[in-house]
């Protein structure tokens, strides 16, 4: 096999604008055309006479192995000096666009590492201030209902304490006497009335069968009327007195749903200052003969039986109330003594009190039963007391149930 040319075994030469090494026997750059200089003498070439000669050796081999053979001749090298750089130069070229291409690949894995990881990062970042935010919400509306529920712990602890301070004046008119007259608004009892009528209020059904719920109703007491009779507050002495002997300490406590004003009693008979809406013009007639059970709903149904329908809110009791010409309407106050008070669940169209009770208490649909608000249904006269006539009337600003009817 043949070897290199001579002048190939002398100092090779690096071109200084390209840095291609050249052969000594070459004065221009064969890469770019730059004329060799005395400096670029001095740049070695490690290693590049064996590696030209293992290329010319292999383009040799392939280039004549076939002819060679078949005319039985040695084998001889036929490559040139240029043919060996081309190849060393396509050779140098590939393996230099692999290793960018390699490089490119890298830097691009990487720099989608770097964005995926940034990514999940900012991701992390967006989550934690989500739930961040969410806990301030969730932690604001605690409070925020935690503070409604106080606040409305402290009216309701308020307006109980205003009925019960009303309750208690009413509850010295336990020694009352015979009157029909109007009351000075200076008398405690003046207003202890208004205390009790404009608080006693919820919110009601627009209608009967609808399931929107309008404002509670503001009203304003005009007058208060003392109906007391001799009459009716003996009848009423008398079956209080009997109710006491029959039950002494032993009558189960009724237990009321809204702060309505108990009375003090020396037994336990569940009794209580009830609310009972009526026409104003029947107030006289009330006076003399006391509330008829016997005539209960004829004016507004009877649900639970013929009976007197009174209640512990005077917005139940003023649904029941009719106007009169200049917008009056009439609420009765009544002392009575319930007993023993049956819980209806259903309604029923009985004239008396189930056996073993004195009256009936319909629960409200919060206690399974078929009302909004409680009612309470007394079957005798003698246990109700007609205590005050209050005539009142809705504000003009008033939405209730009645005043959008």
């Amino acid at each position: 096999m043949a070897l290199p040319p001579p002048q190939l075994l002398g100092q090779p030469w690096t071109c200084s604008a390209c840095l291609f090494d050249n052969w000594v026997d070459v004065k221009i750059c064969d890469m770019c055309d730059t004329p060799s200089s005395v400096e670029n003498l001095d740049v070695p070439m490690e290693g590049v006479v064996e590696e030209s000669a293992s290329v010319a050796r292999s383009l040799n081999k392939r280039a004549h192995r076939g002819t060679e053979a078949k005319q039985g001749r040695p084998f001889k090298s036929v490559v040139s000096c240029a043919s060996v750089k081309r190849t060393l130069k396509n050779q140098r070229r590939r393996l230099e666009a692999k290793a960018a291409k390699a490089a490119d690949d890298k830097r691009k894995v990487e720099q989608q590492l770097e964005e995926q990881t940034s990514l999940a990062c900012a991701e992390k970042v967006v989550m934690e201030q989500r739930l961040a935010e969410e806990k301030k919400k969730a932690r604001e509306q605690i409070a925020e209902e935690k503070k409604r529920a106080r606040e409305q712990s402290s009216q309701i602890a308020c307006q109980k304490d205003a009925l019960m301070q009303a309750g208690k004046r009413m509850i010295t008119l336990q020694g009352m006497t015979p009157s029909f007259c109007s009351l000075s608004q200076k008398l405690p009892e003046y207003e202890a009335v208004v205390d009790w009528v404009t608080k006693a209020v919820e919110r009601h059904r627009k209608s009967l069968h609808s399931d929107e719920f309008c404002d509670p109703p503001q009203l304003k007491v005009v007058a208060v009327k003392s109906i007391v009779s001799e009459h009716n507050l003996t009848a009423y002495w008398e079956c209080r007195k009997h109710m006491m002997q029959k039950y002494g300490k032993r009558c189960e406590p009724l237990l009321l749903k809204q702060p309505a004003l108990g009375v003090k009693a020396d037994g336990h008979i569940n009794e209580f200052f009830l609310f009972h809406g009526c026409p104003g013009d029947v107030v006289d007639k009330v006076y003399r003969s006391g509330l008829d059970p016997q005539r209960g709903g004829e004016g507004a149904g009877a649900m639970f039986g013929v009976g007197t329908y009174l209640a512990d809110l005077a917005s139940k009791s003023d649904r029941y109330a009719q106007p009169d010409q200049h917008g009056n309407r009439t609420l009765l106050i009544v002392r009575v003594a319930l007993g023993r008070s049956a819980y209806m669940l259903q309604p029923t169209n009985a004239h008396r009190a189930p056996d073993g009770f004195d009256s009936a208490c319909a629960l409200t649909r919060a206690e399974f039963g078929s009302v909004d608000h409680r009612e309470y249904i007394v079957y005798k006269g003698q246990q109700m007391l007609p205590v005050f006539a209050v005539k009142y009337k809705h504000l003009k600003r008033c939405r209730c149930a009645s005043c959008l009817a």
